[in-house]
């Protein structure tokens, strides 16, 4: 919802099957004038899945030293002694 000094206007529509038991409120964020809006669903129910894992990168100073030694050891004699800039990208994708 955007708020301002005499109108207040919705900019996105939200659709819901109205036998839900559900609430819509609104949540001012206080960073600007476009507040968030919080719909809160009862007795909501998820069907059961087998979600398979994620695997989130570890990315500090160890792994970025790693990723940079490992770069240095690659060879990029294919990639930059070509003329062809698909090529150029397909090589590095590929490398």
């Amino acid at each position: 919802m955007r708020t301002a000094n005499n109108s207040a206007t919705l900019m996105d529509n939200i659709f819901i099957d109205n036998r839900r038991h559900y609430t819509i409120k609104p949540y001012i964020n206080g960073l600007s004038d476009h507040d968030a809006q919080l719909i809160i669903l009862k007795k909501f129910l998820l069907p059961f899945s087998n979600i398979e894992p994620s695997y989130i990168r570890n990315i500090n100073k160890n792994t970025i030293a790693e990723f940079q030694l490992q770069l240095s050891w690659e060879q990029w004699d294919n990639i930059l002694g070509n003329n062809n800039v698909n090529d150029m990208f397909n090589n590095f994708l590929n490398t």
